[in-house]
Formats: C-alpha cells, sequence, structure tokens
C-alpha cells in the first residue's frame, strides 16, 4: 500500500543542512503564496458582493412596489388615480370613434 502522505512525511523528516539562500527563497514563497491567497479572497468576495448589491437593489424595488403608499402622499395617490382615469376614458373614446369611422 503506498500512500502520498507517508511519502512527503519521509521527505519533510529528513534534516537538511542550513542553507541561506535555501532559507530566503523559502520564505519568499511563503509571501507570494499568502499574498496570492489574500488576493484571492479579496477576489471572491467583491464577485459575491456584487451579487449581494444586485439582490439587495431588486428586493428594495420590490418593497417600495408594494409599499408605495405608505411613503407616496394621499393628494399625489389621487392625481395619479384620475390621470389614470382620464387616460383609460380617452382611450375607449378613441377606440369608439374609430369602430364608427
Amino acid at each position: 500500500m503506498k500512500d502520498s502522505t507517508f511519502a512527503f512525511e519521509r521527505k519533510r523528516n529528513h534534516i537538511v543542512k542550513y542553507d541561506r539562500e535555501l532559507m530566503t527563497k523559502t520564505l519568499r514563497a511563503m509571501r507570494r503564496v499568502e499574498e496570492i491567497r489574500s488576493k484571492r479572497g479579496e477576489q471572491l468576495f467583491k464577485n459575491r458582493m456584487k451579487i449581494k448589491a444586485v439582490i439587495e437593489k431588486k428586493d428594495a424595488i420590490r418593497e417600495l412596489e408594494e409599499n408605495i403608499d405608505l411613503i407616496e402622499p394621499a393628494i399625489v395617490r389621487e392625481k395619479r388615480i384620475v390621470k389614470q382615469k382620464r387616460a383609460e376614458k380617452l382611450a375607449s373614446q378613441r377606440a369608439t370613434k374609430m369602430q364608427t369611422d
């Protein structure tokens, strides 16, 4: 039975003579790995927040549409309803006029 972890452990347990150049390369590589890891984490976070912002905006618009009567003054609401009724009446008059012609 061969297990790669055992081979890795054998390599890791091998005593290596101190080499200044090897140590500096190792430290640079460790810093670089951490830098890459943090950049990837930041990018992942930004991507998640973009999606969240879109969802929150849609939710806010939906909530406003459902509860517009809570923030819309009564006078404005009445004017809007009157305008809608006038537009419907005018459209129906045009339709009957076109049918008679």
